[in-house]
C-alpha cells in the first residue's frame, strides 16, 4: 500500500520539503497543506524588497501550482490543520475534512510577537505574510512619518526603507542595543550609525508602556514617560513559534515543538522543522531554535532525506543577510559560548570573528557595502561547520586568504 506524507504549512520549510521529497525518490501520496490562499512564496522580499510602485509588488512563488500539480503534490491551499489524531494517524482540516498520514511534518513556522499595550489598531502594523507587507507599503508611500518598535532586523530593515522613502523615523528598542540576538555590538554600532547618518532617530534601553490610536495617528507613550506620534506605527518585537496544533496533540513542547538531532518530536512518525522547532542536544539540553530563512530551506531538506531513512544529524551552520541602505550585514553561526572576538578590516568591510574558549571559530559577522565581505563570510561557514581553529593573527590579517585555512584543515 502506498505510503502517505503529510505537510502542515506551506512556508519555504514545508514547500521546500516537499519538493525535496519528490527529488529523493518519494513516490507516495504527498499532501501540502496551507493556510493563506495562492501559491506557496518567499518572505525575504516582504522586508528587503525596494520600495516601489504599489502595483509592482507582487509575491515571489517558491513554487506555483503548475510545480506543484507537477510533482504530484495535492497542495491545499486556505486550509487550516485544526488537530492531530496520533492514534488514527490522521489531520482533520478545517473545512471538515480529514487527511491520512504514515508519517507528517510540522513546518508551522511562527507569528509576530504582540505588543501586549496596543489594541487592535489600523495604525499598528505587524509584519509576516505579503497582505500585511502590502498594507504597510501602502502605508509607507502615503505617510510622512512612522515610529518602528523594534530593533532587530526586521525593524531596521523597515526603518531604512521608510527613511529612503523620505519618512521621518524613529525606531524604539527595549534593549541597550540594536541586534542583540544578532551580531556583536560593535557591528550593530556601525549599522546603528549609518541610520543615524540617514536621519532615523534611535531610542534603545526605552519600551513602550501604553499606547493610543486617534485615527489620525498614533501616539506611543515610553518606560521614560515621553509621548511619541507617527502617522502609523511597525510593531517589529520578534516571533512566537506556532505551536499550539502540536501541543493539543501532546507532543513534546520547549521553547518551540522539541525534535531530536534528526528533527524528530516526542512522536517518532511526525517531525517538525524551520522556525517552529527547536533541536534538542542529548537529554537535558538546551532547546535551540533559529529563525532565519537559511535554516527553514537548509532544514527542509535535511527533514526530507530523514523522513526516507537518513540517520545523518542536523549540523548546518546558521547564517543570514540584510540589507539596508548602502550597506550588507551578513552573519553566520551562534555567539553562545564566544570567549574572544577578532576584528579584520577589508576595503569596504567590516568584519569580526568569534571564537570560543578552545579556540574554535563559533561564529562571525560582516557589514559592508554590496558584495565586499561575501567570499569571506562563505568560507567562514565552513570554518565554522569544520569546527576550525584559525590562529588570530590569520583571521586579523586582511591579506591572509582564508581559504587556506580549509585546505590545511586548520
Amino acid at each position: 500500500m502506498s505510503r502517505s506524507i503529510v505537510i502542515i504549512g506551506a512556508g519555504e520549510c514545508g514547500t521546500r520539503a516537499a519538493l525535496a521529497l519528490r527529488q529523493h525518490g518519494f513516490d507516495g501520496r504527498l499532501t501540502l497543506v496551507g493556510g493563506e490562499a495562492g501559491e506557496p512564496y518567499e518572505r525575504p522580499p516582504l522586508s528587503k524588497e525596494p520600495l516601489g510602485a504599489d502595483e509592482t509588488f507582487r509575491p515571489q512563488p517558491i513554487a506555483t501550482n503548475a510545480t506543484l500539480s507537477g510533482q504530484d503534490i495535492t497542495y491545499l491551499p486556505a486550509t487550516r490543520a485544526v488537530s492531530i489524531d496520533r492514534g488514527g494517524r490522521f489531520v482533520a482540516l478545517d473545512a471538515g475534512g480529514r487527511v491520512a498520514f504514515d508519517q507528517l511534518l510540522l513546518a508551522t513556522g511562527a507569528v509576530p510577537r504582540r505588543l501586549t499595550v496596543a489594541p487592535p489598531s489600523g495604525r499598528c502594523l505587524y509584519l509576516r505574510d505579503f497582505g500585511e507587507a502590502r498594507a504597510i507599503r501602502r502605508r509607507l508611500l502615503q505617510a510622512s512619518s512612522l515610529l518602528v518598535i523594534g530593533g532587530g532586523l526586521i525593524g531596521l530593515e523597515l526603518a531604512a526603507l521608510a527613511r529612503g522613502a523620505g519618512l521621518a523615523v524613529t525606531v524604539v528598542e527595549a534593549m541597550p542595543r540594536l541586534l542583540r540576538r544578532n551580531v556583536c555590538a560593535d557591528i550593530a554600532g556601525i549599522l546603528a550609525r549609518a541610520h543615524a547618518d540617514a536621519g532615523v532617530v534611535i531610542r534603545c534601553d526605552v519600551s513602550v508602556v501604553a499606547f493610543e490610536d486617534d485615527r489620525a495617528s498614533v501616539r506611543a507613550t515610553l518606560s521614560t514617560g515621553e509621548t511619541l506620534a507617527a502617522d502609523f506605527a511597525v510593531v517589529a518585537i520578534g516571533v512566537v513559534p506556532e505551536t499550539g496544533l502540536a501541543a493539543a496533540g501532546g507532543l513534546a513542547i520547549d521553547n518551540g515543538i522539541r525534535v531530536d538531532g534528526r528533527l524528530r518530536t516526542s512522536d517518532p512518525g511526525i517531525l517538525a522543522a524551520g522556525d517552529c522547532c527547536a533541536i534538542t542536544a542529548g537529554e537535558g539540553g538546551a532547546a535551540v531554535r533559529c529563525e532565519t530563512w537559511s535554516n527553514a530551506h537548509d532544514q527542509a531538506h535535511f527533514v526530507a532525506a530523514a523522513m526516507l531513512g537518513s540517520d545523518a544529524r542536523y549540523d548546518a551552520v546558521p547564517w543570514f543577510w540584510s540589507d539596508q541602505f548602502d550597506l550588507t550585514l551578513r552573519g553566520a553561526g551562534r555567539q553562545d559560548g564566544v570567549a574572544a572576538s577578532v576584528s579584520r578590516h577589508t576595503r569596504g568591510a567590516e568584519m569580526r570573528f568569534h571564537l570560543g574558549a578552545d579556540g574554535r571559530l563559533l561564529a562571525a559577522s560582516a557589514i559592508g557595502q554590496d558584495d565586499a565581505a561575501a567570499r569571506d563570510m562563505l568560507v567562514s561557514r565552513r570554518l565554522i561547520a569544520a569546527g576550525a581553529t584559525p590562529a588570530p593573527e590569520q583571521l586579523r590579517d586582511a591579506t591572509f586568504d582564508l581559504k587556506a585555512l580549509l585546505r590545511s584543515g586548520a
